[in-house]
């Protein structure tokens, strides 16, 4: 019995193979974006990331972490679970959503949190980290860091606001069921892992990166093409949608504005990569809609902030990436540790010596 295919799959489809025909009949606009995409990533994105995942990842698979962060909510009595969830979306906010994923998965398998409660806290899981948004987009495009102070505390506020809301009817202490093994025996793992969703993410990025330059080529001969553009980037990945807004609205209040929705809302891209952390099955649609309404309140709060402070904004000059001198040192030890997992596995090492010969 054969199956019908929708109208949506024919679409998707027919779509794949224009962008297959693209990239073929440009394949140095394509290796341009690529590379600069992963240029990107290897000096932005991967210090930033690689680190504090694979802390996170021996702190949480020893137990440690999701212990220390229950023993404070367990201060607050029968609101020790919102507080748990609130301080999960906080350390993201701080240090990055893998962390904040990583700490949020460890806490449904070590039973401090329910599945349900999990799937409502997610969508403030997702969330760029305050490196990114006071040194990227403040420092390099910007070039102001009262203004990525501003941005990250709309982002903050947005988040807290939008996720007591949803998670205040949770009540009860936290207890934690399942042990972990110490972590000293976790670190090669915990090594591999934050190796192996770093390279993940990069390569998300990169996709969406290419697919947001291809839109931005197709439109370029009409008119408000940059942005139409911005809109694009903003929807599909919010990094390169920093740069895009900058250069279709330059450093005004309303720039700044757009870049907290964006940073908000943290677009496709963003949300495929945080897919690739969890471990459980997520409602897209009821995760984009408590996303949008955190990116409206986040650019409200942007607008709010720049009134109260009146802050003088300078002439931004975009960049695509900002300098990192221990880039390197990082890139190394990802290699490192996906070499030495690949050789573990069966026949591993016998193919990698062919390849080296």
């Amino acid at each position: 019995m054969t199956s019908k295919i929708s109208i949506k799959n024919l679409a998707i489809g027919f779509c794949g193979i224009l962008l297959i025909a693209f990239f073929m009949k440009n394949p140095k606009y394509t290796s341009d974006i690529i590379g600069a995409s992963l240029d990107f990533s290897a000096k932005s994105i991967v210090p930033l990331i690689f680190p504090v995942s694979a802390s996170a990842f021996i702190l949480c698979d020893s137990g440690a972490a999701i212990s220390i962060i229950a023993k404070i909510a367990n201060c607050f009595s029968d609101f020790a679970k919102p507080i748990f969830c609130i301080l999960t979306v906080i350390i993201g906010l701080f240090l990055g959503f893998p962390v904040a994923l990583i700490i949020l998965n460890a806490s449904k398998d070590q039973g401090a949190i329910t599945k349900k409660e999990y799937e409502d806290i997610f969508p403030f899981c997702i969330s760029p980290g305050f490196a990114y948004i006071f040194g990227h987009v403040g420092k390099n495009i910007y070039h102001s860091d009262k203004v990525g102070i501003i941005l990250f505390a709309s982002v903050l506020l947005s988040y807290i606001a939008v996720a007591s809301f949803k998670i205040f009817n949770t009540r009860g202490k936290i207890s934690i069921e399942n042990g972990k093994a110490p972590f000293l025996i976790n670190i090669s793992k915990s090594i591999k892992d934050a190796s192996t969703a770093s390279v993940s993410l990069c390569g998300t990025i990169a996709f969406f990166t290419l697919l947001c330059a291809v839109f931005s080529k197709l439109i370029s001969g009409i008119s408000h093409s940059d942005m139409i553009s911005a809109a694009i980037n903003i929807f599909l990945e919010f990094s390169s949608a920093q740069n895009a807004v900058c250069e279709a609205f330059g450093a005004k209040t309303i720039s700044i504005c757009i870049s907290a929705f964006s940073l908000a809302f943290c677009g496709i891209s963003l949300l495929s990569q945080a897919m690739m952390l969890t471990n459980e099955k997520i409602n897209i649609k009821k995760t984009l809609h408590f996303k949008a309404a955190t990116a409206l309140l986040a650019a409200a709060n942007a607008k709010i902030l720049l009134d109260i402070f009146k802050i003088e904004l300078k002439e931004s000059v975009t960049t695509f990436y900002a300098e990192n001198i221990g880039a390197g040192f990082w890139i190394i030890i990802m290699i490192v540790s996906l070499l030495c997992d690949y050789c573990k596995k069966k026949d591993g090492k016998r193919r990698l010596n062919r390849i080296l010969k």
